[in-house]
């Protein structure tokens, strides 16, 4: 007789399934019922496991980001942490790790999370979900920072402040790039980095 699956194997499979389908329709258009067919399970499912769309699009969009902020951080982790790195040079890498956020491979999450926004502000449940996937994103993106040398002294607070200006940037520049893509180039988004950058940091 067949074994049941793992929890741990539904649920990855049903968060693969959604990864794939938020991405390629939109968080409006997706659909619980072809999540649970694409991954192979009834709606039912997905429900019990997630319990709405909106919980099932934060914990993908919760796993995106923070693969996408450690891969950009970790390739530029040797030179935050070099002795001798000074403000200028510290700057001009975390502007770097913005940038990429923004306008490399991951951009089309920045878009989402715009839309799951839009409908935060129509419906209630999806605010808290809302409410609840940005608080874990700047919480994730200021832990992530204070654990490099150069950064780990900075009160906490600043740097839960920063991190959520930038995170605020990465969603303005990724739409305006989409929208306007030569009124909002990669310079001009690393150019408004560091600009915010400079006025966080501490001299």
């Amino acid at each position: 007789m067949a074994s049941r699956p793992r929890h741990a194997d539904v649920r990855a499979e049903m968060l693969a399934a959604a990864t794939e389908a938020f991405e390629r329709d939109g968080y409006g258009r997706a659909s619980l019922a072809g999540i649970a067919a694409e991954a192979g399970y009834t709606k039912g499912a997905v429900y019990s496991g997630f319990g709405s769309k909106a919980v099932l699009f934060a914990e993908v969009c919760t796993a995106q980001f923070e693969a996408l902020t450690l891969r950009a951080l970790e390739e530029v982790g040797r030179e935050l942490s070099a002795e001798g790195t000074g403000r200028a040079d510290l700057i001009t890498r975390l502007a770097s790790v913005l940038t990429s956020l923004t306008y490399d491979g991951g951009r089309r999450w920045p878009l989402l999370l715009h839309e799951f926004q839009a409908v935060a502000l129509r419906d209630g449940t999806v605010a808290e979900e809302y409410r609840i996937l940005s608080e874990r994103r700047v919480r994730f993106l200021a832990d992530a920072l204070a654990a490099h040398p150069r950064l780990a002294a900075l009160d906490p607070d600043r740097l839960r402040r920063t991190s959520s200006l930038a995170l605020m940037l990465v969603h303005t520049l990724a739409v305006e790039h989409h929208l306007s893509a030569g009124a909002m180039d990669r310079r001009s988004g690393e150019l408004s980095f560091t600009a915010l950058l400079d006025g966080v940091l501490p001299r």
